[in-house]
Protein backbone atom coordinates (compact mmCIF):
# COMPACT_ATOMS: atom_id res chain seq x y z
CA UNK A 1 0.00 0.00 0.00
CA UNK A 2 3.12 2.67 0.60
CA UNK A 3 4.50 1.46 -2.06
CA UNK A 4 1.18 2.04 -4.61
CA UNK A 5 0.80 5.35 -2.83
CA UNK A 6 4.14 6.71 -3.03
CA UNK A 7 4.33 5.73 -6.81
CA UNK A 8 0.45 7.55 -7.33
CA UNK A 9 2.68 10.78 -5.58
CA UNK A 10 5.24 10.74 -7.93
CA UNK A 11 2.60 10.26 -10.99
CA UNK A 12 0.93 12.91 -9.59
CA UNK A 13 4.32 15.63 -9.44
CA UNK A 14 5.25 14.01 -12.89
CA UNK A 15 1.80 15.13 -14.28
CA UNK A 16 1.80 18.62 -12.70
CA UNK A 17 5.21 18.99 -13.83
CA UNK A 18 4.24 18.53 -17.19
CA UNK A 19 1.15 20.48 -17.39
CA UNK A 20 3.31 23.62 -15.83
CA UNK A 21 5.52 22.89 -18.87
CA UNK A 22 3.02 22.98 -21.36
CA UNK A 23 1.50 26.31 -19.80
CA UNK A 24 4.81 28.11 -20.25
CA UNK A 25 3.82 31.10 -22.52
CA UNK A 26 7.39 32.25 -23.75
CA UNK A 27 11.48 31.41 -23.31
CA UNK A 28 13.04 33.49 -21.84
CA UNK A 29 16.06 33.63 -23.76
CA UNK A 30 19.82 34.83 -22.44
CA UNK A 31 23.16 33.88 -23.02
CA UNK A 32 24.24 30.79 -20.85
CA UNK A 33 27.35 28.85 -20.27
CA UNK A 34 26.28 25.37 -21.83
CA UNK A 35 29.10 23.29 -19.82
CA UNK A 36 28.18 25.03 -16.44
CA UNK A 37 24.16 23.67 -16.89
CA UNK A 38 25.89 20.59 -18.17
CA UNK A 39 27.83 19.98 -15.19
CA UNK A 40 25.00 21.25 -12.80
CA UNK A 41 23.00 18.47 -14.11
CA UNK A 42 25.90 15.67 -14.07
CA UNK A 43 26.01 17.10 -10.14
CA UNK A 44 22.00 16.80 -9.48
CA UNK A 45 22.42 12.74 -11.16
CA UNK A 46 25.53 12.35 -9.27
CA UNK A 47 24.60 9.61 -7.27
CA UNK A 48 22.58 7.38 -10.01
CA UNK A 49 25.78 8.34 -11.94
CA UNK A 50 27.51 6.52 -9.37
CA UNK A 51 25.31 3.48 -8.71
CA UNK A 52 25.37 2.84 -12.48
CA UNK A 53 29.30 3.06 -12.81
CA UNK A 54 28.63 4.99 -16.25
CA UNK A 55 31.34 8.16 -16.69
CA UNK A 56 30.25 11.08 -18.92
CA UNK A 57 32.48 11.70 -22.18
CA UNK A 58 31.41 15.80 -22.58
CA UNK A 59 32.33 17.61 -25.89
CA UNK A 60 31.13 20.94 -25.96
CA UNK A 61 32.62 22.38 -29.11
CA UNK A 62 34.59 26.33 -28.99
CA UNK A 63 31.93 27.86 -30.54
CA UNK A 64 29.15 26.15 -28.36
CA UNK A 65 30.78 27.48 -25.16
CA UNK A 66 28.30 30.50 -24.88
CA UNK A 67 25.08 29.57 -26.24
CA UNK A 68 21.36 31.94 -26.25
CA UNK A 69 18.47 29.84 -25.16
CA UNK A 70 16.05 29.49 -22.27
CA UNK A 71 18.22 28.03 -19.41
CA UNK A 72 15.65 26.07 -17.75
CA UNK A 73 14.18 24.43 -20.03
CA UNK A 74 17.74 23.82 -22.06
CA UNK A 75 18.37 22.26 -18.04
CA UNK A 76 15.17 19.91 -18.60
CA UNK A 77 16.16 18.61 -21.60
CA UNK A 78 19.45 17.91 -20.22
CA UNK A 79 18.30 16.56 -16.95
CA UNK A 80 15.39 14.00 -18.59
CA UNK A 81 18.07 13.13 -21.16
CA UNK A 82 20.97 12.29 -19.00
CA UNK A 83 18.34 10.65 -16.52
CA UNK A 84 17.34 8.12 -19.12
CA UNK A 85 20.95 7.16 -20.21
CA UNK A 86 21.52 6.22 -16.58
CA UNK A 87 17.62 4.63 -16.62
CA UNK A 88 18.26 2.84 -19.62
CA UNK A 89 21.78 2.32 -21.01
CA UNK A 90 24.21 -0.16 -20.16
CA UNK A 91 26.15 0.11 -16.48
CA UNK A 92 29.50 0.83 -15.94
CA UNK A 93 29.59 2.32 -20.11
CA UNK A 94 30.24 5.90 -21.01
CA UNK A 95 27.28 8.46 -21.58
CA UNK A 96 28.25 10.88 -24.28
CA UNK A 97 27.68 14.64 -24.30
CA UNK A 98 27.81 16.82 -26.81
CA UNK A 99 27.12 20.56 -27.73
CA UNK A 100 28.08 22.57 -30.87
CA UNK A 101 27.40 24.65 -33.51
CA UNK A 102 26.44 24.62 -37.12
CA UNK A 103 25.53 27.58 -39.42
CA UNK A 104 21.73 27.95 -38.09
CA UNK A 105 21.30 24.97 -35.29
CA UNK A 106 22.60 24.64 -31.49
CA UNK A 107 23.13 21.15 -31.92
CA UNK A 108 22.81 18.42 -28.38
CA UNK A 109 23.97 14.95 -28.75
CA UNK A 110 23.33 12.68 -25.65
CA UNK A 111 24.11 9.01 -26.28
CA UNK A 112 24.47 6.09 -24.22
CA UNK A 113 25.13 2.23 -24.98
CA UNK A 114 22.68 -0.09 -24.46
CA UNK A 115 19.66 -1.61 -26.41
CA UNK A 116 18.83 0.23 -29.68
CA UNK A 117 15.01 1.83 -30.31
CA UNK A 118 13.17 -0.36 -32.76
CA UNK A 119 12.32 1.18 -35.69
CA UNK A 120 8.27 1.15 -34.43
CA UNK A 121 9.18 2.53 -30.93
CA UNK A 122 10.74 5.73 -32.19
CA UNK A 123 7.26 6.53 -34.09
CA UNK A 124 5.67 7.54 -30.55
CA UNK A 125 8.33 7.60 -28.15
CA UNK A 126 8.22 11.08 -27.39
CA UNK A 127 4.38 10.93 -27.40
CA UNK A 128 3.07 11.61 -22.98
CA UNK A 129 2.92 7.92 -21.36
CA UNK A 130 4.78 6.34 -23.57
CA UNK A 131 7.47 4.19 -22.42
CA UNK A 132 10.15 1.92 -24.00
CA UNK A 133 10.27 -1.26 -24.26
CA UNK A 134 13.22 -2.53 -21.91
CA UNK A 135 13.26 -2.71 -17.89
CA UNK A 136 15.12 0.44 -16.71
CA UNK A 137 18.22 -0.03 -14.27
CA UNK A 138 16.74 1.04 -10.95
CA UNK A 139 14.05 0.13 -9.42
CA UNK A 140 11.75 3.16 -10.48
CA UNK A 141 8.79 3.19 -12.37
CA UNK A 142 8.84 5.40 -14.96
CA UNK A 143 5.72 7.52 -15.48
CA UNK A 144 7.15 7.82 -19.62
CA UNK A 145 6.96 11.60 -19.60
CA UNK A 146 10.35 12.11 -19.48
CA UNK A 147 11.09 12.38 -23.55
CA UNK A 148 7.99 13.92 -23.85
CA UNK A 149 8.97 16.67 -21.80
CA UNK A 150 11.69 16.84 -24.32
CA UNK A 151 10.50 17.54 -27.48
CA UNK A 152 7.67 19.68 -25.35
CA UNK A 153 11.11 22.01 -24.08
CA UNK A 154 12.45 21.55 -27.61
CA UNK A 155 9.37 22.87 -29.07
CA UNK A 156 8.94 25.54 -26.97
CA UNK A 157 12.77 26.63 -27.89
CA UNK A 158 11.84 26.77 -31.86
CA UNK A 159 13.97 23.03 -32.02
CA UNK A 160 13.24 19.36 -32.84
CA UNK A 161 14.46 16.28 -31.27
CA UNK A 162 15.49 13.26 -33.20
CA UNK A 163 17.18 9.74 -32.51
CA UNK A 164 20.06 9.29 -34.99
CA UNK A 165 22.40 6.70 -35.45
CA UNK A 166 25.84 7.03 -34.53
CA UNK A 167 28.90 4.66 -35.01
CA UNK A 168 29.74 5.10 -31.08
CA UNK A 169 26.72 4.33 -29.40
CA UNK A 170 23.39 2.38 -29.74
CA UNK A 171 21.21 5.22 -28.50
CA UNK A 172 21.69 8.69 -29.61
CA UNK A 173 18.80 11.52 -28.98
CA UNK A 174 20.12 14.77 -31.15
CA UNK A 175 18.08 18.22 -29.96
CA UNK A 176 18.18 21.09 -32.71
CA UNK A 177 17.75 24.58 -31.68
CA UNK A 178 17.91 27.68 -34.24
CA UNK A 179 20.54 29.91 -32.90
CA UNK A 180 19.06 33.36 -31.73
CA UNK A 181 22.50 34.90 -32.67
CA UNK A 182 22.13 33.47 -36.58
Amino acid sequence: LQASTNRLNLLIEKLLDYNALLQQAEPSFEDIESQKIVHECLTQNGLALKQSGCEVELNVHEDAEEISTDAELFRRILDNLISNAIAHGSQQTKIYISIAIDTNSVILDVANHGNEISAEARTNIFEPFKRGDFMRNDRVIGAGLGLSIVADCSRLLGGTVTIVDVNYAEVCFRIKLPRKDA
